[in-house]
């Protein structure tokens, strides 16, 4: 009779374990995953624009409240070397950031004011010396000025540099971690189809993902320079790049990249605008905007000496959505193009 009452025990006990891990468990891990995710209150940080600092340091002021900044302060230089650039307002930003315990990451860019250029990073990447001297002055940088880490904005990186820059990611993330410094790659959206942009062949995501600690997706400019008029980042696209980013990445990496712009397009050409600048326009020439059903993104029209303008831009509204949609995919870290100018009533919506 022990011995019956021994083995039932062990049964019910067995019975349990087995209903625990596949109704709840293991077998069900990445949804228990997902919940956890989209209970964890929504985190935010962004970028500021070394033109447009001021605009920026309105929102800090105000107290927004952001977990990191990533003021754009350095850039590759023609010859491949790391350098700083001009900014009066560095001292003020930093102190703001102290006074609110916001982290800072300070980004480096290969941007120029024709656009991005991949030759700069190919010559950091692929030369030795210059590269070994850059990590190790980046990391002392970094620890001299009170910065958590780095965010690296390299773009259109190189196809043939791919591998390359994947190993210097790894390379400069051990450095960085090992001075308890953090890492963080921007990249550019992907979707793992073959329709995916050219640009962004050079980025490796699962080899990314696993040395730094941030992978921020740049979810924005389906419809840029390159395009007709029309939304900055359709839902239906960023359903897609969610959809590769979770099989891809771990989600405790994903940051997700959202905008808080839009463009101007005109024939005379295209122009960046912050929703504020958006609305002084449309409002100038008393014109109205309405909210396009299908992407959330607003739209509006204007005319300049017979110049038609279409203007498509993000407000707090359209970016909810993004930020819901993301949630969906267990998805809780944000960060957004760009401090400054953007529609104040985002800061009252989460």
């Amino acid at each position: 009779m022990k011995f019956l009452y021994a083995f039932l025990i062990i049964l019910v006990i067995s019975s349990v374990l087995i209903f625990l891990l596949t109704g709840f468990g293991v077998l069900n891990f990445k949804k228990a995953e997902m919940l956890v995710n989209k209970l964890t209150p929504p985190q935010f940080s962004a970028w500021i624009a070394w033109w447009d600092e001021e605009r920026a340091i309105t929102t800090l002021e105000n107290g927004k409240d952001l977990k990191f900044i990533l003021p754009v302060w350095y850039r590759v230089e023609e010859g491949g070397k790391i350098s700083a650039i001009s900014s009066g307002s560095k001292e003020k930003i930093l102190n703001l950031a102290k006074e609110k315990s916001i982290f800072v990451l300070p980004t480096i860019s290969n941007g120029t004011t024709s656009g991005f250029d991949p030759k700069r990073v190919s010559i950091l990447i692929n030369d030795g010396v210059i590269l070994q001297a850059e990590i190790e002055s980046l990391v002392d940088l970094a620890k001299n000025k009170g910065f958590s880490g780095w965010d690296l904005d390299f773009e259109q990186v190189y196809e043939k540099d791919r591998q390359k820059y994947s190993e210097f990611i790894s390379v400069f993330a051990q450095k960085l971690h090992k001075e308890g410094l953090l890492l963080s790659v921007s990249v550019h959206a992907q979707t793992g189809s073959i329709y995916d942009w050219e640009g962004s062949k050079g980025q490796d995501w699962k080899s990314i993902g696993g040395n730094v600690d941030f992978v921020r997706i740049m979810a924005y400019d389906f419809h840029s320079g390159s395009t007709g008029p029309g939304p900055i980042t359709p839902l239906n696209w960023l359903e897609s790049i969610l959809e590769y980013a979770v099989e891809e990445l771990p989600k405790e990496k994903i940051v997700l990249a959202l905008p808080t712009y839009g463009y101007d397009w005109s024939e005379g050409g295209i122009n960046p605008v912050q929703y504020t600048d958006a609305i002084e326009l449309l409002n100038q020439h008393n014109q109205n905007w309405q909210r396009d059903k299908k992407s959330f993104t607003l739209e509006g029209s204007y005319e300049v000496n017979e110049d038609k303008h279409t203007l498509w831009f993000e407000d707090a509204e359209s970016l909810v959505k993004k930020v819901e949609i993301a949630r969906n995919y267990g998805i809780y870290q944000f960060s957004l193009w760009r401090l400054g100018g953007e529609d104040p009533k985002i800061w009252e919506s989460f």
